[in-house]
């Protein structure tokens, strides 16, 4: 890339980022935007880049509303204009995760994979499809990649731990699920899924003490009451 439009497409980057509504980080079902101040990879103008931007945001707003065969079109159009945007790609792979169309998912986050092999968003979007896929060594694989890259990712980790719920490694599990907590204690799915391991280890008052954190954070969650249930007849 000629090295003044690389100086200049990183400024306007910066100024679309500060500028622009920011959304949130988004989980396994998700979509995020956090990371687009390190794409170095785009071979577009500046004009074009604003142009793929502006659908990116549109694909995104979609997405929240749920629309997300729209939210794909609008992704499809940023891709279009600057195919080197990989969180365009991204956002594309969850939206078809959320159409139930796997295959297709998994390959679009290869795709984003290919263009930036260093963003675990990716990796942990992958470590996701392959997690409803049922494959669950690759699923593990792809997550410990993604926590590779952000050791800070407590989706990743939990993601990990239900990749190893899944393979009956539940000490590991239980130790994936402690690092997501560590990371963020305000989350009651890990929580949940921490009490969920517990009593797969028959440590049922530790079950009971876990969920019940889980339900202080989310008393509705219907598969933390079930859980609940459960220990509780052991108990």
């Amino acid at each position: 890339m000629n090295k003044r439009l690389g100086k200049t497409r990183n400024f306007l980057l910066f100024t679309l980022l500060f500028l622009a509504p920011i959304y949130p980080s988004l989980s396994a079902d998700k979509v995020n935007n956090s990371d687009y101040q390190a794409q170095t990879h785009i071979a577009s103008t500046p004009t074009k880049y604003g142009a793929a931007y502006n659908w990116y945001e549109k694909g995104n707003q979609l997405y929240r509303q749920r629309r997300y065969l729209d939210s794909v079109a609008a992704y499809q159009k940023a891709i279009e204009i600057d195919p080197e945007f990989d969180l365009a790609v991204n956002g594309k792979a969850w939206a078809l995760k959320n159409l139930d169309d796997l295959p297709k998912s998994l390959a679009t986050f290869e795709e984003a994979i290919d263009i930036n092999r260093h963003s675990d968003k990716h990796w942990n979007g992958k470590g996701n499809v392959l997690y409803y896929m049922s494959r669950y060594r690759k699923s593990l694989k792809a997550y410990n990649r993604a926590i590779k890259l952000n050791p800070d990712s407590d989706n990743s980790y939990s993601g990990k731990a239900w990749a190893l719920m899944r393979l009956d490694k539940y000490e590991k599990a239980l130790e994936a699920f402690d690092q997501a907590i560590e990371i963020n204690n305000r989350y009651a799915n890990y929580w949940s899924g921490k009490g969920w391991v517990l009593y797969k280890l028959e440590r049922f008052q530790e079950a009971k003490r876990t969920l019940n954190r889980a339900l202080a954070l989310d008393p509705r969650d219907p598969h933390t009451q079930r859980y609940m249930r459960l220990v509780e007849k052991e108990l």
